[in-house]
């Protein structure tokens, strides 16, 4: 189970090591799918949440506690919190 901060949810899903690796590699679940290239993100369900998490930034939040800064590149993601 991880919580998207960007969504404000808990997600419920099966993950091995190395993606829990990742994960914490990248400081958390959120950053660890908008830093990682579209094309190698190879699970569909992992995916669909990156859809619904830029759609969420794109529609704006109002309640985020964290505070994403992207490079105009679109690939790097920032945590300035």
């Amino acid at each position: 189970m991880v919580f998207s901060e960007l969504l404000q949810k808990h997600i419920s899903m099966t993950a091995t090591q190395r993606g829990e690796t990742l994960v914490d590699r990248h400081k958390g679940f959120d950053l660890y799918l908008m830093e990682t290239p579209v094309n190698e993100v190879y699970a569909v369900g992992l995916l669909r949440i990156k859809r619904e998490m830029l759609i969420a930034l794109a529609n704006g939040l109002p309640n985020i506690e964290v505070i994403l800064r992207f490079d105009p590149t679109g690939t790097n993601v920032t945590c300035l919190n």
